[in-house]
């Protein structure tokens, strides 16, 4: 079926897609424990969990080995094609395949069929269908969210029927994508420069064994965070950031949270509001994600926030949090099928506490390394604006291309 649009002078024609016309749809499946010769470095193994918001390709975790592809070849996807989480909280995240891949149960995967779909274009047509697939996904009639095969296959889109056209609108978009990875990539150098700068001067120092061996509680105060009832509407949708778990993946410096509080609301727990340059951990399910706060700003309750005793203790928290990150993971590990590390146990994470003057030079050397990545930062979230603000009216040819 095709149709004629024309929307700010622009005429193209438009065809209606299902997703089984998009190309064949591949739901994924686990490797057995019991199996752990599957595991190795062949193809990725790709989960829910991998994704991001803000990345259209994954870096994974797990990868298959030479017999896990062999025992599970016929459902190995190749690279551009398109996975969406389709069960559970995390489901209608998107992303394209960087390589070949498996996916877990959880996800459906379109081996895109060239000749109908750009690769690129259905990766930003499924992303800007979200609320589309979360709905239908919610109407399943389970208590929660999937989407099956069948429906998943079943779903229709209008897309512009010239491939070229399709193809512009994934470069636009795709441009945008690509400042943005960048942007994450100079900060992953960034942070990667300050964690050398750290070692050199706390780690590898021959000077540091004569130095105290206190505990998190002596670098600085520790708060736990909270969320204001959410039977009061009227405390959210402000201009306090309120960082949740997910706000902080990838993210060095936090300066933008998905969500916010109304004065009303960090009124209601003044006691929570974590100071610029404080560490936030977090530390309930998903544990040892650290960011800086590079704003003023409240946490949920699965975040523990260090704020810093110091000025000078700023970026060393930061740092000494970084190098425990396993250490961290591992303690909240133990004894709870939910990894959990409560404040208490925060508070006792041993740590060096070096001289004074070391912890002014390396703050010093530090403040424009922190700089260049929270103006880093910055631009990640004005082109992110931008990206999500053009793709629905580039999708549905409110503007021209």
């Amino acid at each position: 079926m095709t149709t004629n649009v024309k929307r700010l002078g622009m005429s193209f024609e438009t065809v209606v897609l299902s997703i089984s016309q998009m190309g064949d749809v591949v739901t994924g499946k686990t490797p057995p424990s019991m199996n752990p010769e599957f595991w190795g470095e062949i193809v990725d193994f790709i989960t829910p969990t991998d994704f991001s918001e803000d990345s259209r390709y994954i870096s994974v975790k797990r990868k298959l080995s030479e017999k896990g592809v062999t025992a599970f070849r016929r459902i190995v996807c190749p690279v551009n094609s398109v996975m969406v989480t389709c069960i559970g909280s995390d489901m209608g995240k998107v992303a394209i395949a960087s390589n070949d891949i498996v996916t877990n149960q959880q996800i459906n995967t379109i081996k895109i069929r060239r000749e109908n779909i750009d690769p690129l274009f259905a990766y930003y047509l499924l992303k800007s269908s979200k609320k589309i697939l979360k709905r239908y996904a919610e109407g399943s009639g389970s208590t929660m969210p999937i989407i099956n095969k069948s429906t998943f296959e079943s779903l229709t889109f209008t897309v512009p029927k010239n491939n070229r056209i399709q193809q512009t609108i994934a470069k636009i978009l795709g441009d945008l994508d690509k400042k943005i990875e960048l942007n994450r990539k100079m900060n992953k150098t960034l942070e990667e420069m300050g964690q050398a700068l750290f070692k050199h001067y706390f780690i590898d120092n021959p000077e540091a064994e004569g130095w105290k061996v206190g505990r998190v509680s002596e670098l600085g105060e520790v708060i736990t965070g909270k969320t204001p009832s959410k039977l009061v509407h009227t405390y959210f949708g402000g201009k306090t950031p309120f960082l949740k778990v997910p706000d902080m993946h990838g993210n060095s410096v936090v300066i933008r949270t998905s969500d916010s509080l109304t004065q009303a609301g960090a009124r209601t727990q003044k006691n929570k509001t974590i100071p610029v340059y404080s560490t936030c951990v977090s530390c309930i399910a998903t544990v040892g994600i650290i960011s800086l706060a590079g704003v003023e700003l409240q946490t949920n309750q699965q975040i523990n926030s260090l704020i810093p005793r110091s000025i000078f203790f700023r970026f060393y928290n930061f740092f000494l949090l970084k190098d425990k990150e396993e250490y961290i993971k591992t303690m909240a590990s133990g004894g709870t099928t939910t990894p959990n590390l409560n404040k208490g146990q925060f508070e006792n994470i041993r740590a060096i506490i070096p001289p004074s003057n070391l912890l002014k030079k390396f703050d010093d050397e530090l403040i424009p390394v922190i700089e260049m990545i929270r103006s880093c930062s910055v631009q990640i979230e004005t082109l992110v604006f931008l990206r999500d603000s053009l793709l629905p009216r580039l999708m549905s040819g409110k503007i021209a291309v």
